[in-house]
């Protein structure tokens, strides 16, 4: 990919479909509704661009900061990204 992590309001932000495909989820965009849908066989995580509410097998998290799209590329910080984690 050619997104690269950035800093934006004290937080780094990762491409989140790079970030996704490399743990081996399935990412997937929904444009009209601004949904990034991650999932594998045991997670399904739920994005919204602009929203800092995500969704984690169907439990609701605040994060501090919402995804974002930059340069064409769906980007989330660093600490909704370790959501991916087992």
């Amino acid at each position: 990919t050619d997104a690269a992590p950035f800093i934006e309001k004290d937080r780094t932000f990762v491409p989140i479909r790079f970030i996704g495909e490399a743990l081996n989820y399935k990412v997937d965009w929904n444009k009209d509704k601004k949904l990034v849908t991650i999932k594998n066989n045991d997670r399904q995580i739920l994005m919204t661009i602009g929203d800092t509410n995500i969704t984690v097998n169907n439990e609701k998290i605040k994060n501090d900061v919402a995804p974002l799209i930059r340069k064409d590329n769906l980007c989330a910080s660093e600490i909704c990204c370790r959501k991916y984690e087992s």
